[in-house]
């Protein structure tokens, strides 16, 4: 399996959670979803084509967090926008709304499709710092920085065994978290989260998982199935 690795960076970032609305609150980290969005982005693949594209078949997404996990709240001023006028000069409702945001948030994508011919042409945009679109954390004016971190042949890992995994865990149906799956140490800040892993081309969310992580970005200690060693890191495909 060939993987693409590449970082993603930013002074703010929000991924929003499915279950909220008035006051948004934000992923600790950019789920599948996301991430399938940011690669469509560099390839240029429209956003109302790309989940014909990336399929829960063809494509896996990894992602590790590389700083620890920040999060701030603060108010954003929006206008009611149907009737503000051509040029926002009869504008007569405004709120404010408290929204989450990521900060200083920076994370390593690992990146699998089935396809040779996108794999390399990925490769070819990241190594030569190039987006067909603009990347973002999420908002459109939180713009993301981005380096290529290389190519790899992925190794699968055979299961018995605990293994330091880098990056978040995608964790089975009904897994306990114990020690005869987790390596639970202490002072650690262990934290859950559901994501949505796929989507098709109405935008319908098609799956979710759960996963764990540190808040800390440090890596967490398992004896799981499908950790796949991706150069000097080991990761588990969500």
């Amino acid at each position: 399996m060939n993987v693409i690795v590449f970082d993603i960076w930013g002074d703010y970032g929000h991924f929003k959670k499915f279950h909220t609305t008035a006051s948004p609150l934000t992923f600790s980290f950019p789920p599948p979803t996301a991430v399938i969005g940011i690669v469509a982005a560099i390839l240029g693949i429209d956003k109302e084509n790309y989940w014909d594209t990336f399929s829960q078949e063809n494509t896996r997404v990894a992602v590790r967090i590389i700083n620890p996990v920040k999060k701030i709240r603060t108010g954003i001023n929006v206008i009611e926008t149907k009737s503000a006028g051509p040029m926002f000069n009869r504008i007569k409702q405004r709120s404010q709304i408290k929204y989450e945001y990521l900060k200083d948030a920076h994370y390593r994508i690992f990146f699998s499709h089935d396809d040779p011919d996108l794999m390399a042409r990925l490769k070819t945009m990241l190594a030569a710092h190039k987006t067909v679109y603009t990347i973002s954390l999420g908002n459109a004016q939180m713009l993301a920085g981005f380096a290529f971190a290389g190519a790899y042949e992925a190794q699968k890992l055979s299961a018995g065994s605990y293994v330091s995994i880098h990056s978040v865990l995608p964790l089975e149906e009904h897994m306990k978290i114990d020690s005869k799956v987790i390596m639970l140490e202490e002072n650690r800040q262990y934290t859950k989260e559901i994501v949505s892993i796929r989507m098709n081309a109405d935008r319908e969310v098609l799956d979710y998982k759960t996963v764990l992580f540190d808040m800390n970005a440090m890596i967490i200690t398992a004896n799981v199935k499908g950790i796949v060693k991706v150069g000097d890191e080991n990761v588990v495909f969500m």
